[in-house]
């Protein structure tokens, strides 16, 4: 702060005409405004303390806070010249999350210098996958390059910590083997998410998405899966064989701020067995539920050797038509107790009704030919067992 003018009269103006005594006093008024008014042209020695304000600031979830100098408001009003920011002064730490210098903790009381804040090392980390309004809240001080009243009155450094979606993951494995021509398969909570991220996560509503099904006429119905991890399909009535599928879960906590909703991909087999057993409910000479399929069938050799048997229901006569069947696996055929009857609509002469090849054995019970002159049944190495036809 200047002298009075009345003070600079009279210690300078007074004696304008006399040089030398001018020269003498002049040091002395010069000394007199250090006294009233030291540190002049921010030398540190102002008498005035610096000034802050509470502030807010804010970060992303699992994401560092990086301190700005301008973070902390400071001012050093009643000083003319004002004096030099120099550091804050950590008056109390954080009860969530945590303060650090060059990645080591802060402790109380300690200072960081302007200097590195301004290297971008002063830092607030909340916890992992934790957020809210008003996470965290520190106190602080700021402080001058003075030698006197060098720090401020305590305020308060308050941070939010913006929620993040994390992607969600869910654990699945391969579903049983099931028989082709199976009841529709359902299995609860075949799938289960890991919403991931937090506790606030918890809650979050999960859509499976099922892609990439190979051999897709494996089924009957696709598979699929619903929110509460069910999965459910139909296999086909006919082919045998393996599918695979993708899966991925998405939650509802959508991807604002950089958010994940979806999961990795993972790949599944289902396993559709062939059946050992087919029954007879058509007497045509082809087509569904007839013998000639169910003996086509039968020959799949995914089925391996267990004797695959052949019932009949409702059907009391068979037409074979103009060609007989090939049996070229182990077969038990057994018609109802009133037996079946097999016939050559329309032809009549030599006929081969069933070829068994080499190494297969034929059960055949309940069934009889009728109408089919000079009917045969060529062994060609193989064998039929208790037969009665």
């Amino acid at each position: 702060m200047p002298l009075p003018s009345w003070i600079r009269r009279f210690f300078s103006t007074k004696h304008r005409s006399i040089s030398k005594t001018r020269t003498y006093y002049r040091p002395r008024v010069e000394a007199l405004e250090h006294r009233i008014n030291p540190g002049g042209s921010g030398g540190g020695t102002g008498t005035h303390a610096p000034v802050t304000i509470d502030e807010i600031v804010q970060t992303l979830e699992d994401t560092p806070y990086t301190f700005q100098r301008g973070d902390f408001h400071f001012s050093d009003p009643n000083d003319n010249p004002p004096d030099n920011f120099a550091a804050v002064k950590v008056v109390s730490l954080p009860a969530n999350g945590a303060l650090k210098l060059n990645n080591a903790d802060v402790a109380v009381d300690q200072d960081i210098s302007v200097e590195d804040i301004d290297a971008n090392l002063f830092k607030f980390l909340p916890a992992d996958n934790e957020n809210g309004n008003a996470y965290a809240t520190w106190n602080f001080a700021v402080k001058d390059n003075s030698s006197v009243a060098d720090t401020s009155a305590t305020h308060s450094m308050t941070v939010d910590v913006t929620a993040v979606n994390d992607a969600p993951s869910f654990e699945a494995s391969d579903p049983p083997a099931v028989d082709i021509g199976s009841d529709p398969v359902s299995i609860s909570a075949w799938a289960t998410i890991n919403p991931g991220g937090g506790s606030d996560e918890s809650g979050q509503t999960a859509t499976y998405i099922v892609s990439n099904i190979s051999n897709p006429d494996l089924f009957l119905v696709a598979p699929s899966i619903d929110a509460n991890g069910t999965l459910s399909y139909t296999v086909s009535d006919e082919l045998s064989g393996t599918s695979t599928f993708d899966l991925k879960v998405q939650d509802n906590g959508g991807t604002a701020n950089g958010g994940c909703d979806t999961s990795p991909v993972l790949t599944f087999t289902i396993q559709g067995n062939p059946l050992n057993s087919r029954s007879v409910t058509s007497g045509n000479s082809a087509g569904n539920g007839t013998l000639r399929q169910a003996i086509q069938f039968g020959n799949d050799p995914n089925r391996g050797s267990t004797p695959f048997l052949i019932t009949f229901s409702g059907v009391e006569f068979v037409d074979v038509r103009t060609s007989g069947f090939t049996l070229s696996k182990n077969f038990t055929i057994v018609g109802p107790e009133g037996g079946v009857n097999v016939f050559q609509g329309g032809l009549f002469g030599g006929y081969c009704l069933f070829t068994i090849n080499p190494s297969s054995t034929t059960i055949i019970g309940n069934v009889s030919m009728t109408g089919i002159a000079n009917a045969t049944i060529m062994g060609n190495g193989g064998a039929i067992a208790n037969g009665a036809i």
